[in-house]
C-alpha cells in the first residue's frame, strides 16, 4: 500500500512539473465573438493587430470578408495539426516600434517560481514565398512579462528569439531559461533592438508566418544538467550594451606624381567609406596624407591632399568637418622603386579612437573662455550617449561655464533624458544622488571619458580635489541619512518606474554605509524587490554578503574581499562555507559561477591621504 501511494505522489509531482502553463497552446479552443455569430476567436488569448487565427470556421470568412486568400487555406500552407494555427504579419521599418507587427500574449495559469527552470516550445511555419527579409525571422520568437504587454517597451530586445530558420515547413523552436522573479504573461511575435529594423517605412519588409502548438512547462534541473543543457538567467529584457562603432579596415586614396586631384576610382573608395559614417553617426576618422620622395613641398602637398578629401566628403555627402581629424605627415620613406612609390602617394582613413561626441566635448573644454564653448556643447548634448550628459553637472572643468546663465540650457536639455519615467525629478534627482556615491570610485572616469579615452597611466587625468578616508566615511554617512530618509518616506525605488541607474542609487548608498542595523534592515526589502523583478539579484547578493561579513559570518556568494593579512594593497576572497555550495546559490539567482576561488587584486587609491575603502 506504502509503495502505492508513493509511486502515486511521484506520478502526481511528475505531471505537475509537466503541466503546460499557458491554456489552450494548441489553439483548438475557439469561442464565438459578441458581434459576429459566425466569426470564432482562440479562447483564453488576446490576439494584437496583424495577426488572425485561422481555422475550418473562419477560413471562407475571411478570404470573403477581408479579401485575402491561400493564407489560411491548408492546400498552399499546411496545418500543424487540428483545425488551428495563428497567421501573423511581421511589418518592420524604422520607427515601426508603436505601430508593431503581430503579436498574441496570455496570462499563465500561475506566475513562475524564482530559481525555477522552464522549458519554452513553439513550432513555426516559415513560407519563403513571403519572405523580403532574411534578417526578419531572426526577430521572431516569444516573451515572458511581469505585465500584460505594451508597445513599444515589451517587444525591446528580445532574448528569446530563432536562431535556426527552417522554410516551407512546420519546425520546433525550444528555449529554457531561469526564472529570476515572478513572471506571469507570455507573449509571440517580432522584437526590435536599437540596430534592427534599421530601413526607412518606404523601404519597409514584411513577412507572414505561422504558429502552432506552444507550451510552458516547469522542468527538473538535473534533467537538464543530464543533457548538458544551460537554462539562461531571465526576468526582463534589457538594453544591450552596444559599441558606438563596428571596426572597419583602413581605406587609402592614391595619387599620381605631386597630384591631389581625386579620382574617379577613389571617388567610389570614399562612396563606400560614406555608407560606415551615416550608419554610425558618432564614428570619427583620422585622415592622413603622405607623399613619395619626389619633389620638396611634401608637407604642402599631403595637406592638398587630405583638404581634397574632406572638401569631397563635405559637399557631396555632407559629413561634418569635426568626424575627419586631420594629419599632414609628408614623406616617410625614400625610395627609387616605383611600386613603393605609388603606395607613398595616398591619403589614409583610419577610424579614431575618439567619438563625435567627445570632439565636441574637447572642443568645450578648450574654449571656456567664449561663447563658443556653449556651441560645442549644444554639439555634443545631440551626439553623446543620454546616459552619460548627467556626468558633466560634475565636471569642476566646467564650473565657469555654470555660472552663466546660458548653463541652464543645458541642465534643462540633461534633465529632459529623464522624462521617459514615471516620475522624472525622483529619477534625475535619484540618478544624481548616484553620482555623487560614485565621485571617489568610479565617476572620475565617467567625466575623463566624456573628452577622451581613459588611460591611468596619463598624468593629467581628470581627478577630484583629494580627501581624506575619514571625509570620505563622512561624505558616505550624509548620503546615506538622505537615501534612508527617501526610502522611508517613498519605499525602495522601481527599476520599472525609475530606471536602472537611477533606482540603483539606493543599493549602493546603503551598501556604502557599514552599519549592520542598516544592512539587516534592508536585505529582505532587496530580496522581495527581487522576486518582483525590480531590483538585481547581484545587488541582494553583494549587501547580503555584506552584512555577513560585517556580523563575522561566512559569506555566501563570495561578492566580498578582505586584506591579505601578508600584503597591504592586496585584497582576497573574504570567507565563505565550500565553493560547491556557492556556486549553487550564485546559479539560482542568476550569477555566473566563480571558476577560480584563489582570485585576488591590488588597490592602490591615490586620491586619499590615509587609504580607502572598497
Amino acid at each position: 500500500m506504502r509503495y502505492i501511494i508513493l509511486h502515486f505522489l511521484l506520478f502526481a509531482n511528475f505531471h505537475l512539473s509537466a503541466q503546460n502553463l499557458l491554456s489552450n497552446g494548441n489553439f483548438e479552443s475557439l469561442v464565438r465573438t459578441d458581434n459576429n455569430y459566425d466569426f470564432l476567436v482562440v479562447k483564453d488569448w488576446h490576439l494584437g493587430s496583424l495577426c488572425y487565427n485561422c481555422n475550418d470556421n473562419n477560413t471562407n470568412f475571411y478570404n470573403t470578408q477581408m479579401g485575402k486568400d491561400r493564407r489560411c487555406d491548408p492546400k498552399y500552407y499546411k496545418y500543424l495539426e487540428g483545425r488551428t494555427k495563428i497567421w501573423f504579419d511581421a511589418v518592420m521599418f524604422k520607427g515601426m516600434e508603436r505601430s508593431g507587427s503581430g503579436y498574441i500574449y496570455i496570462k499563465l495559469k500561475q506566475k513562475l517560481k524564482v530559481g525555477k527552470i522552464y522549458k519554452a516550445e513553439v513550432n513555426f511555419y516559415f513560407p519563403s514565398i513571403q519572405l523580403n527579409d532574411s534578417t526578419l525571422y531572426r526577430h521572431i520568437g516569444i516573451n515572458v512579462l511581469k505585465t500584460k504587454p505594451v508597445m513599444p517597451e515589451s517587444f525591446k530586445n528580445w532574448k528569446f528569439v530563432n536562431d535556426t530558420i527552417v522554410y516551407d515547413q512546420w519546425f520546433k523552436r525550444t528555449w529554457y531559461f531561469r526564472a529570476l522573479c515572478e513572471l506571469e504573461y507570455f507573449v509571440l511575435g517580432a522584437s526590435y533592438t536599437n540596430n534592427w529594423p534599421d530601413y526607412a517605412v518606404e523601404n519597409r519588409k514584411g513577412a507572414e508566418y505561422y504558429m502552432d502548438n506552444v507550451s510552458l512547462e516547469e522542468v527538473e534541473e538535473k534533467n537538464l544538467d543530464s543533457m548538458k543543457i544551460t537554462a539562461t538567467p531571465f526576468c526582463r529584457c534589457k538594453d544591450a550594451n552596444q559599441p558606438y562603432n563596428q571596426p572597419i579596415n583602413e581605406q587609402s586614396v592614391y595619387y599620381e606624381t605631386n597630384k591631389f586631384d581625386i579620382s574617379e576610382e577613389s571617388k567610389l573608395r570614399l562612396d563606400s567609406l560614406v555608407l560606415y559614417l551615416k550608419k554610425y553617426p558618432n564614428s570619427v576618422f583620422e585622415v592622413s596624407g603622405y607623399t613619395d620622395e619626389v619633389g620638396t613641398n611634401h608637407e604642402e602637398l599631403s595637406k592638398n591632399r587630405v583638404d581634397a578629401v574632406i572638401k569631397y566628403l563635405i559637399e557631396n555627402h555632407k559629413i561634418s568637418k569635426y568626424r575627419l581629424l586631420t594629419n599632414y605627415v609628408g614623406n616617410i620613406e625614400k625610395s627609387k622603386d616605383e611600386n613603393i612609390r605609388q603606395k607613398n602617394r595616398k591619403v589614409d582613413l583610419k577610424l579614431s579612437n575618439y567619438r563625435i561626441d567627445q570632439i565636441f566635448y574637447k572642443k568645450a573644454l578648450n574654449s571656456l573662455n567664449s561663447d563658443s564653448a556653449f556651441i560645442y556643447l549644444k554639439l555634443w548634448l545631440l551626439a553623446v550617449n543620454p546616459e552619460h550628459k548627467i556626468f558633466a553637472l560634475f565636471d569642476t572643468r566646467l564650473d565657469t561655464l555654470k555660472k552663466n546663465k546660458k548653463w541652464d540650457f543645458v541642465v534643462n536639455d540633461i534633465k529632459s533624458m529623464y522624462n521617459k519615467y514615471k516620475n522624472p525629478k525622483e529619477a534625475f534627482m535619484l540618478d544624481s544622488m548616484y553620482q555623487e556615491d560614485q565621485k571617489y570610485r568610479t565617476l572620475e572616469i565617467g567625466i575623463e571619458e566624456l573628452a577622451e579615452m581613459y588611460d591611468s597611466r596619463k598624468e593629467d587625468i581628470f581627478a577630484f580635489p583629494k580627501i581624506t578616508n575619514e571625509e570620505w566615511k563622512q561624505l558616505d554617512t550624509l548620503n546615506y541619512l538622505f537615501m534612508s530618509q527617501y526610502i522611508d518616506k517613498n519605499g525602495w525605488p522601481n527599476q520599472s518606474e525609475m530606471g536602472d541607474r537611477p533606482s540603483k542609487a539606493a543599493y549602493y548608498i546603503i551598501d556604502h554605509n557599514l552599519d549592520t542595523n542598516s544592512l539587516k534592515k534592508y536585505v529582505p526589502i532587496i530580496e522581495k524587490k527581487c522576486i518582483e523583478g525590480e531590483a538585481d539579484w547581484r545587488d541582494y547578493a553583494t549587501i547580503f554578503d555584506r552584512k555577513e561579513k560585517e556580523c563575522g559570518r561566512l559569506q555566501q556568494y563570495c561578492t566580498q574581499y578582505m586584506k591579505d593579512p601578508e600584503m597591504p594593497n592586496r585584497y582576497i576572497l573574504a570567507s565563505y562555507d565550500s565553493e560547491t555550495a556557492v556556486n549553487e546559490r550564485r546559479k539560482k539567482i542568476g550569477l555566473q559561477p566563480i571558476r577560480d576561488f584563489n582570485i585576488s587584486f591590488t588597490m592602490k587609491i591615490t586620491h586619499l591621504k590615509n587609504g580607502g575603502k572598497l
